[in-house]
């Protein structure tokens, strides 16, 4: 059965959501100033100003020293510039962006401003698939060992869930074996992955924003 009256509230808060989120990016002069001719020039960023909008919320309030994104775009100049914020009062953050293919590799790279060179390490890095308990886990194989307090998923590109529901995005589960303290991941679309994080880690907590198909995950240092 279905309830109109609920999905047209979710529609319009998911909305209210989209507009709170531009005007917090828009407060951040030096960022929107960046921002805003690639939102011009394109009809999508990839995220949705809300999903920015938390990724550059977290950084700010939780403060973390490194920050794991795999699949880079237009949310590592968003997440650099509020690296760039914690740096610039007195704390540590360094965005981590890993991307296995070229194009979009230098493509960013050119399009990255030089006021983040020192708040973003680009990496180019082959992926290689790994066996799990039945799931197929597609990873980057140079991504830094490092203990990362934020991990945004968004790559490396897989099969869709109808071609071969098998595959999930498997970075994540590197960090949660390097990882000693708790740290929290936001996870874009990929509902494949999010359920094989399900079965494959069922302590960590997943909070599905069903509106945005966003998840956040916590993952606890027992995990």
């Amino acid at each position: 059965m279905k309830y109109p009256k609920y999905e047209r509230f979710g529609r319009l808060r998911k909305y209210l959501q989209e507009v709170f989120g531009m005007r917090r990016l828009k407060a951040d002069k030096e960022l929107w100033a960046v921002l805003d001719p690639i939102c011009r020039a394109s009809s999508s960023t990839g995220c949705t100003f809300h999903e920015l909008n938390v990724l550059y919320s977290h950084i700010l309030k939780h403060r973390p020293s490194r920050v794991l994104e795999l699949g880079p775009g237009v949310s590592t100049i968003v997440m650099g510039y509020a690296a760039k914020k914690v740096r610039a009062s007195g704390g540590e953050c360094q965005i981590v962006a890993m991307e296995d293919i070229p194009f979009y590799h230098d493509d960013l790279k050119n399009l990255l401003p030089a006021a983040l060179n020192d708040c973003v390490q680009l990496i180019l890095s082959p992926t290689e698939d790994r066996e799990i308990n039945g799931f197929i886990a597609r990873r980057y194989i140079n991504t830094p060992h490092h203990e990362y307090g934020l991990v945004f998923i968004d790559g490396p590109q897989i099969p869709s869930q109808k071609e071969d529901p098998r595959y999930l995005d498997g970075d994540i589960l590197d960090v949660a074996e390097w990882n000693k303290k708790p740290f929290t991941a936001y996870l874009d679309c990929r509902i494949g992955t999010r359920d094989a994080l399900k079965a494959l880690m069922p302590r960590a907590t997943i909070h599905w924003d069903k509106q945005h198909k966003f998840s956040r995950i916590e993952f606890s240092s027992a995990t």
